[in-house]
């Protein structure tokens, strides 16, 4: 691939699929990638008319929770038992600032 003056770029390429092991590196990504998840999802309900519920717990055990329109009160019971409370309710929290 070249640019505009004819010297070589690298481009796009694409990235092997693989756990990420830099805890930092990690994190950042997870952080990038839920947010575009979350996007995603406003997106189809938006165009579609769906309703879209996502549920995303990281490595640290953290829950995020997503929902739209506001469908969070319509998440299963097993789906909240399965998360610790404070998880839960920060997931809660996210939701209601939306």
């Amino acid at each position: 691939m070249e640019n505009s003056n004819g010297t070589k770029t690298l481009g796009r390429r694409k990235i092997p699929m693989r756990k990420i092991v830099n805890k930092s590196s990690l994190q950042v990504a997870f952080t990038k990638r839920r947010g575009g998840l979350f996007r995603k999802a406003t997106e189809l309900s938006i165009l579609c008319g769906s309703e879209v519920t996502i549920l995303v717990q990281s490595s640290t055990q953290k829950l995020y929770a997503f929902g739209h329109p506001a469908l969070i009160d319509r998440i299963d019971l097993i789906s909240r038992r399965r998360c610790d409370n404070n998880g839960y309710k920060a997931a809660l929290k996210m939701e209601k600032r939306r």
